[in-house]
């Protein structure tokens, strides 16, 4: 029963009957695995994600486009473009060779953007909630400066609902 339920589920939300409730996801990875990025986020997509844009750190390809995904910024205008445009989290995935933006995601979480980053290069943020999920088939560290459970959510509008009255 629980198997034929789950794929009930899969084959609900593939179709996108909820496209309303979905997130905007802004990329921000290297000129060389973009193509692999997008593709895996967009192939393992359960995790109900609209594609806004990805942004370069290596090479200024403003206006390209990369599996059908635009590229909206570079190294130098991503903290702007996440913060001017409509982005609700930034998935940060980036080669080895490549040192995570600090400052960058600094910026992010200050502007209340939640920050997804891989796993494999975990930068410790004083200050902010951390936690780990899955974002296509990655294993990221997700940081942002107020995270709320469905709980506290609840709890949040209850109390709300008291003191309004």
């Amino acid at each position: 029963m629980t198997y034929i339920v789950r794929e009930l589920w899969k084959g609900h939300i593939k179709k996108g009957l909820n496209s309303d409730k979905r997130r905007k996801l802004l990329i921000v990875t290297s000129s060389t695995i973009a193509d692999k990025v997008i593709e895996n986020v967009e192939k393992n997509n359960y995790s109900r994600y609209d594609i806004v844009g990805v942004a370069l750190l290596d090479k200024d390809l403003i206006g390209n486009k990369i599996n059908n995904v635009s590229v909206v910024a570079n190294n130098e205008t991503v903290g702007m473009y996440a913060c001017k445009e409509w982005v609700d989290e930034v998935l940060i995935f980036l080669p080895k060779e490549i040192a995570y933006p600090n400052t960058l995601i600094e910026q992010l979480t200050l502007a209340g953007i939640t920050v997804h980053m891989n796993l494999a290069k975990v930068v410790n943020s004083r200050g902010k909630k951390q936690f780990v999920e899955k974002i296509g088939d990655y294993t990221v560290l997700t940081t942002s400066i107020n995270y709320a459970s469905l709980n506290e959510l609840f709890l949040k509008s209850v109390f709300d609902i008291i003191c309004g009255i």
